[in-house]
């Protein structure tokens, strides 16, 4: 896709959750809590209220401090993260602060919120003196609100659709059992509404006290609490880099932006240009924007709002309305839509938090449409960002270098019935003959030292003395994209007890330790430095695997890009800069071909990929998904790629199911990367198992 090549200009979008229920997020300009000093004013709850707190997820602590002192203030913020998986006390995040005389600092602290946790924020000064501590009443809680982020607002959009209930088949964020699977879908009947019917609800982002900016979320991962964004083209252009940065990790991963044009200037913007793929144009409504909307209700059962009722475009609002063109926009029934990575973005015909449109039922049933759009389209998200899924043992298996040494166990049993046979039956027998059977004393304490050392060394030699790293890479990314939404599994093995402090690959990452299950412990926390976050007091044991998932984004060097020919027929185009390998394509309505390895800058058309049927149709409550038969493959696949059938195995062992791996509509490649991501040390360890698996999602990128 164009859309990517303007990646290097900037980096977007907004996002911010917030439930309505919440109270309102801390105030820079408010006056002091009563738990703040006279001289150091401090605020704190969650960026989107408490009820933001959603259990499984990942949130951000907006802590605000405000000095009236003389001095600079120094100390150190500590998010405790009160419940843990096992029930302990835990620092789930902290970082220093240092406040100028006058000054507002805020901060904001990433956090991995487990369902039943209570966070408790407390703020310490140089020596130890408790400045501030907040009750542990920020609750990790399941909500069923489909959330639309008013970046602009508070608008009188809320008042329009707060409350408002629509039949969406997947939710995002059904809960999930942490020791095992669930799905996320529910039977529907079509007009009828089903178990997912959901509320919608509106909110606003926080303000910053000095310039009213609007304070969003430095990591994409916080925005798994939202489903779409809706935000002026004005305020866009104006977001801080680290901000865009997140936002454009969470798009790329497949979050849905909904962009009012506010001045026609800001289509040729660097930033819009990447968003929708090159310059675009005003142009009058399309028709396929003008036709009925038509949102399907919540049960008759249910007590929340209908959604509203569309009808025709009033005069008043025709004269208002644009249609756009341009780069990779096409009309839809929203407005006109560009693919992003995995996402969408909607240019809106009309500004629908002002009006006469946000009076319109024709304005607002659009609005809703795009959250239900979102919800749709998370259905074919292998890995949501931010959002926990189920501990896979299959990850555990892959990684760990004790299922690779079996064989030592095959070899110490026969060199134990080697030395039972020898230093037993046979050294008595020959000591005997020879008429001095007290020989064959000294014969067995040497034969079963020799034995003893032989055992040790073989597993030491196995099990190696020098700590070790490994990784299991996922990318998600659409056709053409130069960078994909990622999830890392780094594994750690040493050969002794050693505490360890694990630091993100990149800014915009989150990182939180693998459990296995329940019985695990984890005494870890993230610290929060000025470039990224790093996961310290990782308590390693001797020859135990400890794995660390990391959420955030990978590069694919000038991306994959999967084109349409002039036949119909799909061609892969390899622009990585390494070798794919284990090449799996699925083209719409074609079936699925194999290819066992494509070049750096190699060319493939869809002729000369192997027929192999890797997939099968699943129905999952009221769709029709596409799932992946890997478990059955295995086999298949290693003997073609070395390893390869395990590694998609454990990869499709940690996914929800079931879940879309090969949308219907656009073509789909699985493949392998060759050489990893190319690190070669991890945490001061040598790397020694790296391997990249990718999936390429929907046309995009350059013939």
């Amino acid at each position: 896709m164009n859309v990517v090549r303007g990646l290097v200009f900037a980096l977007l979008l907004a996002v911010s959750p917030a439930w309505a229920t919440q109270p309102a997020p801390p105030d820079p300009s408010a006056p002091p809590s009563a738990e703040s000093t006279a001289e150091l004013q401090i605020t704190a709850a969650p960026l989107f209220g408490e009820q933001g707190c959603v259990g499984g997820m990942w949130t951000e602590i907006l802590v605000v401090l405000r000095n009236r002192a003389a001095e600079v203030r120094r100390g150190t913020v500590t998010v405790d993260a009160g419940i843990g998986r096992v029930g302990e006390h835990m620092d789930a995040s902290r970082t220093a602060f240092e406040v100028a005389p006058g000054a507002v600092v805020e901060l904001r602290l990433p956090v991995h919120v487990m369902v039943g946790s209570q966070l408790r924020v407390q703020v310490l000064a140089t020596d130890g003196t408790v400045l501030y501590e907040s009750p542990p009443s920020f609750h990790g809680v399941s909500t069923g609100l489909a959330t639309l982020l008013d970046v602009g607002g508070p608008s009188a959009l809320a008042t329009q659709l707060n409350g408002v209930g629509a039949q969406i088949d997947f939710d995002p964020r059904a809960p999930s059992s942490l020791f095992g699977k669930s799905s996320g879908w529910a039977p529907a009947s079509p007009g009828r509404g089903g178990a997912n019917a959901r509320s919608l609800m509106v909110v606003a982002s926080p303000r910053e006290a000095a310039t009213a900016e609007p304070i969003l979320p430095l990591r994409a991962a916080t925005y798994s609490q939202v489903d779409a964004v809706l935000i002026r083209s004005d305020a866009l252009v104006r977001m801080h880099a680290q901000e865009l940065t997140a936002l454009t990790g969470w798009m790329l991963a497949g979050g849905t932006l909904a962009l009012i044009v506010a001045r026609p200037e800001d289509l040729r913007h660097p930033i819009v240009t990447a968003l929708v793929g090159g310059e675009s144009k005003a142009t009058p409504v399309a028709p396929e924007t003008l036709a009925v909307v038509t949102v399907p209700p919540p049960p008759k059962t249910s007590n929340l709002r209908l959604p509203p009722t569309d009808e025709v475009l009033p005069e008043a609002l025709r004269a208002l309305a644009s249609g756009y063109e341009g780069g990779n926009l096409r009309p839809s029934s929203v407005g006109s839509t560009a693919s992003y990575g995995l996402g969408e973005v909607h240019l809106l015909p009309l500004d629908p938090t002002v009006r006469p449109a946000v009076d319109s039922a024709w304005t607002l049933v659009r609005l809703v449409e795009v959250v239900r759009r979102a919800n749709e389209r998370q259905a074919s998200i292998l890995f949501r960002l931010g959002q926990d899924s189920p501990p896979s043992a299959e990850v555990r298996r892959y990684l760990d270098p004790n299922e690779g040494a079996r064989w030592v166990i095959g070899l110490a049993v026969l060199l134990l019935c080697l030395y039972a046979v020898l230093a037993g039956p046979v050294n008595f027998v020959v000591w005997r003959r020879r008429g001095t059977p007290m020989k064959s004393l000294p014969t067995l304490v040497v034969a079963s030292a020799a034995t003893f050392i032989a055992i040790v060394g073989i597993a030491v030699a196995s099990k190696g003395v020098h700590g070790r790293a490994l990784h299991l890479t996922f990318v998600d990314a659409g056709g053409g994209s130069p960078q994909g939404a990622a999830r890392r599994f780094r594994a750690f093995y040493v050969p002794s007890s050693r505490s360890l402090t694990v630091h993100a690959s990149e800014s915009t990452a989150v990182l939180a330790t693998h459990l296995d299950d329940a019985s695990d412990q984890s005494a870890d926390s993230l610290v929060l430095d000025r470039d990224a976050l790093r996961l310290t007091n990782l308590q390693l044991r001797p020859w135990q695997l400890h794995v660390v998932r990391e959420e955030g984004q990978a590069s694919l060097g000038h991306g994959i890009a999967l084109v349409r020919e002039a036949s119909g027929a799909t061609a892969v185009v390899n622009r990585t800069g390494r070798a794919l390998r284990g090449l799996v394509l699925n083209e719409p309505g074609k079936g699925t071909g194999y290819l066992a390895r494509l070049e750096s800058g190699g060319r493939a058309r869809a002729a000369e990929f192997e027929h192999w049927a890797v997939s099968a149709h699943e129905h999952t409550g009221s769709r029709l998904v596409d799932e992946f038969t890997v478990p059955s493959l295995v086999a298949t696949f290693d003997e073609r790629v070395a390893g390869l059938g395990a590694a998609w195995n454990a990869v499709h062992e940690s996914v929800q199911q079931p879940l879309d791996w090969f949308p219907a509509d656009v073509p789909t490649l699985l493949a392998q990367l060759e050489g990893g991501e190319g690190t070669t040390v991890d945490s001061g360890m040598r790397l020694e198992h790296d391997r990249l698996l990718v999936r390429v999602v929907g046309y995009g990128g350059a013939p």
